[in-house]
């Protein structure tokens, strides 16, 4: 499973999207939090209650799980396979790459904090919010880049040179 991790505004839904255009499936969460009016069961995540989600904990069939917000996100292990693409938080990596029986290849994808920040207030985050984001993600993100296979700096690469390197070492990575 490719599994994408950076900081807020590096792209990582992007370059999801773009390797979903080349074969990959996103790999669909559970959360507790509620749909929004945009959200499909299933598209976007799998809307679970909190007992639901306390189930399949207890039945082990969780990879990973963070509480964010009030609301619990997993991943099951039933989404854990080859073709599979997600997007997850540090803790989330942290405990997909604890699991034995996982194949797992992670790149993280990195920009400077100006170009970040910009993007955050291109999409309509307040200067407040985005400032908040980046100070939250030195915390969260220190010491990832030790934990991931490849390190992708998207701020000197274009979209596609960034999707071909990620395709290109997946593929030689699962060739070994």
């Amino acid at each position: 499973m490719l599994v994408l991790i950076g900081e807020s505004g590096v792209g990582k839904t992007t370059i999801e999207d773009e390797l979903i255009k080349k074969g990959y499936v996103r790999a669909i969460s559970h959360t507790t939090r509620e749909k929004r009016s945009n959200d499909v069961d299933g598209v976007n995540y799998f809307f679970v209650s909190r007992e639901e989600m306390e189930e399949l904990d207890r039945k082990g069939e969780l990879a990973e799980r963070i509480d964010f917000c009030g609301n619990v996100y997993a991943l099951c292990k039933e989404q854990c396979k080859t073709d599979k693409i997600v997007v997850v938080a540090p803790e989330g990596l942290k405990q997909l790459l604890a699991k034995d029986d996982l194949d797992i290849f992670s790149v993280y994808l990195c920009a400077p904090d100006e170009v970040r920040k910009e993007r955050m207030l291109g999409r309509g985050d307040t200067l407040e919010k985005a400032e908040e984001r980046l100070a939250y993600d030195r915390e969260t993100f220190a010491g990832i880049r030790d934990m991931v296979n490849i390190t992708l700096d998207n701020s000197v690469k274009t979209l596609n040179e960034i999707v071909e390197e990620v395709v290109n070492e997946y593929e030689k990575y699962n060739n070994k």
